[in-house]
C-alpha cells in the first residue's frame, strides 16, 4: 500500500496537493519521522500542524531531498530516495 493512496486521511499520506503527513514523507524518502520533526524545528523544511498531525510541505521536502542527493555526500542522504535517484 502506498503512502499516497488515501488523500482524505492525513495519517495515510497526502493531505492536499501541497502537504503530506510526516509518516508519508518518511515512507517516501527513507528518513525517520523524528528526523523530519527535527528539520521542521530547525527551519530546514516547512510544515504545519493540523490538529494533532504534523504535515510537511511537499515543495520544501522535494527541495531538501534534491539538495541532499545532489550534494554528493551520501552520509546524511535518505536511503530509499537515493535508490530512485541512481
Amino acid at each position: 500500500m502506498s503512502a499516497f493512496s488515501d488523500p482524505q486521511n492525513p495519517s495515510a499520506g497526502v493531505v492536499s496537493g501541497d502537504y503530506m503527513s510526516i509518516d508519508a514523507a518518511a515512507e517516501y524518502s527513507g528518513y525517520n519521522p523524528q528526523y523530519f520533526r527535527r528539520l521542521m524545528r530547525q527551519g530546514v523544511i516547512s510544515g504545519i500542524k493540523l490538529g494533532q498531525v504534523w504535515v510537511v510541505s511537499v515543495e520544501s521536502l522535494q527541495a531538501y531531498l534534491n539538495q541532499v542527493c545532489g550534494s554528493g555526500d551520501r552520509r546524511y542522504g535518505p536511503r530509499v530516495y537515493q535508490a530512485y535517484m541512481d
